[in-house]
């Protein structure tokens, strides 16, 4: 797998990360008078976050 592949395909990852943050984010909203959708949808906030942050730093990697 050469540089440009490898990029392309973080990239792609992290468009994924997005929509899936989104869509966190949307059912996050729209849960909060349940509390049990309430507490899931906010560690699995926290580890889209996470998961991006990640993907964000192998990017700048590659693009040194």
């Amino acid at each position: 797998m050469d540089k440009n592949d490898r990029k392309k395909r973080l990239k792609t990852l992290n468009m994924m990360i997005h929509v899936i943050a989104a869509f966190t984010s949307i059912t996050f909203i729209l849960a909060l008078d349940h509390k049990i959708v309430y507490n899931f949808n906010l560690f699995a906030m926290l580890a889209v976050g996470v998961c991006e942050v990640y993907c964000a730093y192998l990017i700048s990697l590659e693009e040194k």
